[in-house]
């Protein structure tokens, strides 16, 4: 996006004016004090910019390095080639530019340079007016000497309050995306991932900071922050005694020295920033906006209903079996039917988790007429044909006799089986270009020769224990879980731009990789391998905080349910599947007829809301973390239609019917109540009637059930 760059500001001592990076409605603002690049200010927009100017003695170093004497979180640490560790970087210049190709977007690049050494570092900035979003970047530059990276920063904020409360999401593998919001005491917080190729499971690369007082949803003073990067990450937040506080976001340092050659360019991920002068679910919408426009795939399709075989069936099926469930599928109203894990291999046949990940030939006597009868079947019922592949994995297969060399494994060691699914998976060298060409090959391979294949869901079953490649040489092993995510970047490209209408899902054991980085290849992605309905309360509100409901693929499955072993209502489960993308995860011969009519209906009102979900406004009520009960509501652009999904999560006998008061209506239109998927009662006294924006906003109406894991779904059409 270097075209049609204005002239470049250069450095003279105090006379630059400030450098404004600027949305509708929020701003970022640094300014030059002695050739030292600082940060004035980062919120609400300031009308008068300029005024920073008179001020600098307020701002603190916008990307400190180490060598500057500065004792706090640092953005930069290299060491150069005669071993000098230390850095000192002047302001040289900086230019901003117009998008070419969409005018929403304005690009900001500051050019600093090292006073001793022949190193440039670039800092990027790319502004959405609209989403009133920033994503930062770093580069480093290294003209005439190898270097090291020690430490880099994508994103390295200041903030000035006296108090912040962040509020984060954590969990493990089937207990993901648990919201988390605490006061920070002086000291640093440092939230990371060291598991190389699958990072979110326990920590999310995101966070809200609420400044003075705890935010509510539509009050409050809150930065928020994504990181986009699938790999080790590191967030560290750093409050002093005099109350100012360092945000420092990017990969994570540990054990990744990143060996930088003569003449090499080294970029960081993007970092992305909003900001809200009005609550947390600002911020929310605000990511929303901007992850729905520009990172995911086909933003503007309508998600369509899927039936994934994994927990119908698992790996014990044939082709008589897939046959009869993409019937079933296309009966209950599906539009994609999915075959997941256990459709190849030969030598090694994939029959259970052991063997096979490599090899993907088509099982012979599984499925003797390989994909062409599902292919036909789905054709034949209106519905599309999507298939499980895990490409970057490998374990006894015929790929593994004849590539040991593409193995990431540490030299002289055994492999650390014990922390590998089944004791078996290993995880293929992706630093290496060969690997790069493997791995797109199997998705290439497998849709050039089944074309009508418009589903394909990428899984990843394996942290990355082991640390060594058979590929970078021995003096540059810091690189490697670097090189990994954007060998896998480069994958993603590749088939993203060979096949941009196939829906990818992007799975890893559920929410391993729920970050921006990974997302801006996909249409959509798996949150939880916990698909228990009353877990998944708390999974997708958590997740939904920045991530939207149209990704968010959201299932209804068997009971007891196959993590937990918990048994909850089918139109619980329906209702909450429904918040989200929604899909189905049981095998339709197992259901009652009553079921399979149950399930039918509601998918069938779901296509007439989905528009709502997928593409409205998010507005949270009610916390299940607050309340016994958790309630939201979808609101379409025009506010013309809104959807509310409504979830006792706990029993109490000390519990009222549950009143839920709307937001993000209009004030003065009238909205008439109706209710989706309803049971044997009305949800709410007040179905069929109807009342103003305003009314529902301030008073609300009162629900009719009250025990755990009851539920509705009421839908808003304005009159």
């Amino acid at each position: 996006m270097l075209l049609a760059l204005p002239a470049i500001v250069c450095a003279q001592k105090n006379s630059t004016p400030v450098i404004a990076i600027e949305t509708d409605a929020t701003g970022l603002y640094l300014v030059v004090d002695e050739l030292c690049l600082k940060q004035s200010h980062y919120g609400a927009r300031v009308a008068d910019p300029g005024q920073f100017l008179q001020v600098r003695d307020m701002a603190r170093d916008a990307y400190p390095v180490y060598g500057s004497g500065n004792p706090n979180e640092l953005a930069l640490a290299i060491t150069h080639g005669n071993g000098n560790v230390t850095t000192m970087l002047a302001y040289k210049s900086h230019r901003s530019w117009d998008d070419p190709s969409d005018g929403n977007i304005k690009w900001t690049e500051i050019t600093l340079e090292d006073t001793a050494y022949p190193v440039t570092v670039l800092l990027t900035y790319k502004a959405f007016a609209c989403e009133n979003v920033i994503q930062t970047m770093a580069s480093v530059v290294s003209r005439q000497q190898r270097i090291t990276i020690n430490s880099i920063a994508s994103c390295y904020l200041n903030l000035k309050s006296s108090a912040y409360y962040l509020s984060r999401l954590y969990g493990a593998p089937g207990f993901e995306s648990n919201l988390l919001s605490e006061r920070m005491s002086e000291g640093i917080k440092v939230f990371d991932s060291k598991r190389g190729v699958r990072n979110s499971h326990y920590d999310n690369q995101s966070f809200m900071i609420a400044l003075e007082n705890p935010a509510g949803e539509l009050t409050g003073e809150v930065v928020g922050g994504a990181l986009c990067w699938t790999g080790n990450f590191r967030m560290s937040y750093q409050v002093d005694v005099m109350h100012n506080c360092y945000v420092w976001a990017g990969i994570n340092p540990y054990q990744a020295g990143y060996v930088l050659l003569e003449g090499g360019r080294f970029d960081t991920p993007w970092m992305a920033l909003t900001y809200s002068p009005s609550g947390k679910g600002e911020i929310t919408r605000n990511f929303h906006d901007w992850g729905r426009k520009y990172m995911l795939n086909e933003p503007q399709r309508i998600r369509p209903v899927a039936l994934n075989s994994w927990e119908g069936v698992g790996m014990d099926f044939d082709q008589k079996t897939i046959l009869e469930m993409i019937d079933r599928a296309a009966d209950l109203g599906a539009e994609v039917f999915v075959l997941d894990d256990g459709w190849f291999g030969n030598k090694y046949p994939r029959n259970d988790e052991r063997n096979g990940l490599g090899d993907w030939d088509i099982n012979k006597k599984k499925l003797p007429d390989g994909f062409t009868k599902f292919i036909e079947r789905a054709r034949a019922r209106g519905i599309m044909f999507g298939i499980w592949i895990e490409p970057e994995m490998v374990n006894p297969s015929q790929l593994a006799e004849k590539h040991p060399d593409w193995i990431v494994k540490a030299p002289d060691r055994p492999p650390l089986m014990h922390l590998s699914r089944q004791r078996s998976q290993q995880i293929l060298d992706l630093s290496n270009p060969r690997v790069q060409d493997f791995v797109f090959d199997v998705f290439d391979g497998i849709l050039k020769q089944n074309p009508e294949i418009g589903y394909v869901k990428w899984d990843a079953n394996r942290y990355a224990p082991d640390h060594g490649s058979q590929y970078l040489p021995p003096d540059m092993q810091g690189n490697l879980w670097i090189d990994y995510v954007k060998g896998l970047y480069s994958v993603y490209e590749r088939i993203v731009k060979k096949y941009p209408h196939t829906i990818i899902q992007l799975c890893s054991s559920g929410g391993g990789r729920v970050d921006w980085g990974a997302m801006g290849y996909h249409h959509e992605f798996w949150p939880s391998d916990n698909t228990d309905a009353l877990q998944r309360v708390y999974t997708q509100w958590g997740i939904n905080h920045f991530f939207p409901a149209m990704a968010t693929s959201a299932h209804i499955s068997q009971v007891p349910n196959h993590t937990t072993s918990g048994v909850t209502p089918l139109k619980f489960r329906i209702d909450v599947a429904m918040s989200g993308r929604l899909g189905v995860e049981l095998q339709p011969r197992d259901m009652t007829p009553e079921e399979l009519k149950t399930i039918s209906s509601a998918i069938a009102q779901y296509k007439t809301i989905r528009e709502v979900i997928q593409l409205g406004d998010l507005y949270r009520l009610t916390s299940p973390y607050e309340d016994n009960f958790a309630s939201m509501v979808y609101v379409s652009k025009d506010r013309s239609q809104a959807v509310a999904f409504c979830f006792v999560t706990k029993y109490s006998p000390a519990q009222d019917y549950p009143v839920i008061r709307f937001s993000g209506l209009d004030p003065n239109r009238t909205y008439a109540i109706s209710e989706i998927n309803p049971g044997k009662s009305n949800g709410s006294p007040s179905v069929g009637k109807s009342f103003t924006g305003d009314f529902l906003m301030k008073n609300g109406i009162r629900t009719t059930f009250w025990r755990a894991c009851e539920s509705a779904v009421f839908r808003l059409n304005a009159k």
